[in-house]
């Protein structure tokens, strides 16, 4: 038995471990914004 919003604290624990999953298409893109930005961006 869960108890409500549960699901979402074990979510938030294990992404603040993990990280958040990006696909690669999506991080390409956003790295291609922080370039044409002039940002520099990690990774």
């Amino acid at each position: 038995m869960l108890y409500p919003g549960e699901i979402e604290y074990r979510t938030e624990q294990r992404r603040r471990k993990e990280g958040i999953p990006i696909e690669d298409e999506t991080w390409g893109k956003l790295g291609a914004l922080a370039r044409d930005a002039g940002v520099a961006h990690l990774l």
